[in-house]
């Protein structure tokens, strides 16, 4: 069981053995759907096609190679960019996949392989999964997608072998904070919701598929829109220890991290992953493709401490992190 409080942050990595695109993944998804008209369904919802073409060709042509980058120049395709985003997210929805924590990858990536949502589960729970929802950890992730509250859903109900209104009821007392919103709520979570399942497209449903994509899309933000930073969420501000996993430390996701005004970045040393006094630092994190220069520049200016480049986010956690 955890119980020191820890708040673990999580990027596209830590989506991606669960079926997830990360960001030069999901561009060329986009580009690849739009040009192969699986978008067509917007010409039902008053979309132009010509419209379409000029958002897939000035997405391509800009050589920005990612959405968010995109959109922030060209806001005017704000509302088909989340589309398409959510049109992508959902269709990786595979419930009987998910469980698995394994995914067949491009040779440049041969080691992420293994999620690492099991690995936290079977620390919250091995004291018993009676006191799962006593654990002091908490979740901030800058993913739209679900994986991570479905997967401990499943798992604490698999091992428990309770109803769905207990599970659920245990679940609420772990924090997971979506920072740019999400696919939308669980049917666990809210009357209001969908199941984890990619959407039917299929007659009958193609309507509802339509509109289920629409209406999720309006749940999602994107990274330079207004934001409330996290500062003002207190199990962040109070946390004894801070992991990032999966992370690029993207400038805007550090600004609503307001990690310089939290108490771990002022007691913070640097550059080393150990203190002086031989304790672990209060902010490591994982940085499994970035280069030396950022790295370099990670730990100088947001003391977080990347103790190896190269690791997977399994083994950072199985190596570096402390889950006591």
């Amino acid at each position: 069981m955890i119980t020191k409080k820890t708040v673990l942050v999580l990027g596209a990595g830590v989506s991606y053995p669960y079926g997830y695109p990360v960001g030069l993944d999901l561009y060329h998804q986009i580009c690849d759907h739009v040009r192969g008209k699986r978008l067509d369904f917007l010409l039902k919802k008053g979309f132009d096609r010509k419209y379409i073409e000029r958002f897939v060709n000035d997405l391509e042509t800009s050589q920005l190679k990612s959405i968010d980058l995109f959109l922030l120049n060209r806001p005017e395709y704000l509302e088909i960019g989340k589309i398409a985003i959510a049109f992508i997210l959902l269709h990786q929805e595979y419930p009987t996949t998910i469980n698995k924590e394994y995914r067949k990858i491009d040779s440049n990536y041969p080691r992420w392989r293994n999620g690492i949502y099991s690995y936290i589960f079977r620390n919250m729970v091995d004291s018993g999964w009676e006191k799962f929802g006593v654990n002091a950890i908490s979740f901030i992730t800058f993913n739209y997608d679900r994986s991570l509250e479905q997967f401990l859903f499943n798992a604490l109900k698999a091992t428990s072998d309770k109803d769905d209104e207990t599970v659920a009821e245990m679940m609420k007392s772990i924090s997971i904070i979506h920072t740019y919103g999400s696919l939308g709520p669980l049917p666990w979570q809210n009357e209001k919701s969908r199941p984890y399942s990619r959407p039917n497209f299929s007659p009958p449903n193609t309507n509802i598929a339509i509109d289920n994509v629409i209406n999720t899309s309006k749940n999602i933000r994107l990274i330079y829109e207004p934001l409330k930073a996290i500062l003002d969420i207190p199990k962040f501000t109070e946390a004894k220890r801070i992991y990032f996993l999966g992370f690029s430390y993207h400038e805007s996701n550090m600004k609503v991290l307001n990690l310089k005004s939290t108490k771990l970045f002022k007691i913070a040393e640097k550059p080393n992953t150990y203190t002086a006094t031989g304790k672990l630092s209060p902010m490591c994190g994982n940085a499994y493709t970035l280069g030396y220069s950022k790295i370099r520049t990670i730990e100088k200016r947001w003391k977080i401490h990347i103790p190896k480049k190269g690791l997977t986010d399994l083994e950072f956690l199985q190596n570096v992190a402390d889950f006591d």
